[in-house]
């Protein structure tokens, strides 16, 4: 995801959408990404990608569930949570 789009986004939240984001198909991924954080209307989104509009609302309400999943997951949460602490410990010592 481009660093662009979710710039006013602190460290923990930016590693917990990437990676919501990559338990998505790529093609759900970015609908979410045009959806919430572009914030293209499902029309549009129809039009860009060019695919039928119900397609484009079947997928973004399905990533929608399965991101919903992914974050009510403590297990993944807290492995990151882990995965942040030892980058910051590497980043002390260089």
């Amino acid at each position: 995801m481009p660093d662009c789009l979710i710039t006013n986004v602190d460290y923990d939240e930016k590693l917990t959408l990437t990676s919501g984001l990559d338990c998505l198909s790529h093609d759900d991924a970015l609908i979410i990404v045009l959806k919430v954080i572009v914030g293209l209307s499902h029309l549009e989104i129809s039009k860009l990608l060019k695919i039928p509009y119900r397609t484009v609302r079947y997928r973004y309400q399905k990533a929608i569930s399965r991101l919903k999943v992914f974050l009510s997951e403590p297990h993944k949460r807290q492995f990151e949570r882990s995965v942040n602490n030892e980058n910051d410990e590497k980043s002390k010592t260089l």
